[in-house]
């Protein structure tokens, strides 16, 4: 299961927005909470030994899911404006040589724990792209703080008073 269709479409057109880069709702699935929906990537994508790249420092209850499906978890820098993207393709190609793959991107983009940077806008529109050229998940985690309630209240169709 998703998620509710309209939360995923209204998530959708959201995050396009705010990246650049056209969503649908088949880009969104909602969970109970970061970690079961963590815990659901890393069981589809993560074998023992896989490489997860993270922010550091990155959220303590995320790394302890990564380390629980005995992945190695190697951090690239986060500044002012979030992951260091580029930072990313370098450790993709130090993966390689040493006989290794990267198999998962996190970031966590706004709000950043324990940081609080949030990505910059230009960021955003490319910290994917050493992932999708390695065809390679991508976690970004991206905080609900922006939906104020009276927007919720329409998309999930409750009349606002």
């Amino acid at each position: 299961v998703s998620g509710f269709e309209g939360l995923r479409e209204a998530l959708a057109e959201r995050m396009s927005r705010i990246d650049g880069i056209p969503m649908t709702l088949d880009n969104f699935v909602i969970t109970n909470g970061s970690a079961g929906g963590i815990d659901t990537v890393c069981d589809a994508f993560v074998e023992p030994g896989d490489i997860v790249v993270v922010e550091g420092p990155s959220f303590s209850g995320s790394t302890r899911t990564f380390r629980g499906h005995m992945s190695e978890i190697v951090q690239v820098p986060v500044d002012g404006e979030g992951m260091v993207v580029d930072k990313t393709a370098e450790v993709m190609v130090r993966a390689k040589a040493s006989g290794k793959r990267v198999k998962l991107v996190y970031t966590i983009s706004d709000f950043h724990n324990p940081t609080g940077a949030t990505m910059s806008s230009e960021r955003r529109k490319f910290w994917f792209l050493p992932s999708w050229y390695s065809r390679l998940a991508s976690i970004k985690r991206t905080s609900l703080v922006f939906f104020p309630l009276l927007n919720i209240r329409i998309v999930v169709g409750i009349p606002v008073p």
